[in-house]
């Protein structure tokens, strides 16, 4: 996910995108994709709006041994919108990863894709604990760690734990039945609640940094 607007960094991200905010010396989307190469990723889709073209000629067609694809969007489609319009360059017989590109971490996504096809889930969330989760989608899990309950930025007294989402999804194809074909659509509003009501959301508890 590479198309937000970086609206919390402004006046900063008026002239570039956030994803290319240097972070230690390298921009916060090289950290991302480097992340992603160690872990056996060999090609990955970006999600692009804001300032697309400044993405796209930083990093060109690959970076490293990882293969880039551009899905581009005219407005903006919310997270859901995005995964969506991706599908193209998605195999559809492959369970796929989801990530927000500022993340800084190096999550075991090898270990949770395991996870996930073990239990059939169509979409598992990588979950991390806070002390405060009201800024946060939050999860409520049963001893399986299925979620029986997600809830996008609740209050603190209806928050129904403190593991939050980490911005790491892996979904499966079947995910796309439950994205409208056109229009912007949040996928932790609008899809994750109803694939947990239906049993059909996993979670997998990260506990690095």
């Amino acid at each position: 996910m590479a198309g937000g607007f970086g609206t919390r960094l402004r006046p900063l991200s008026c002239s570039r995108p956030k994803l290319l905010f240097s972070i230690a010396g390298r921009p916060m989307i090289e950290w991302a994709l480097e992340g992603l190469s160690k872990n056996g990723v060999d090609e990955a889709v970006l999600a692009t709006n804001y300032m697309q073209e400044m993405i796209r000629n930083h990093l060109g067609r690959s970076f490293g041994r990882v293969k880039l694809h551009y899905s581009t969007e005219d407005s903006p489609l919310g997270t859901g919108g995005a995964i969506k319009r991706a599908e193209r360059f998605l195999r559809k017989d492959k369970d796929f990863f989801v990530l927000n590109g500022d993340i800084l971490s190096s999550p075991p996504i090898n270990e949770m894709f395991q996870k996930h096809t073990s239990t059939g889930a169509t979409a598992t969330i990588m979950l991390y604990q806070v002390k405060d989760p009201k800024h946060f989608g939050v999860a409520e899990l049963d001893d399986s760690i299925r979620i029986t309950r997600f809830v996008e930025k609740p209050s603190a007294k209806d928050a129904p734990s403190n593991w939050i989402n980490a911005g790491v999804y892996v979904l499966n194809n079947k995910v796309f039945n439950y994205i409208t074909p056109r229009g912007k659509v949040s996928v932790e509003r609008e899809v994750f609640p109803v694939l947990a009501s239906s049993r059909r959301l996993h979670g997998y508890k990260y506990r690095g940094e």
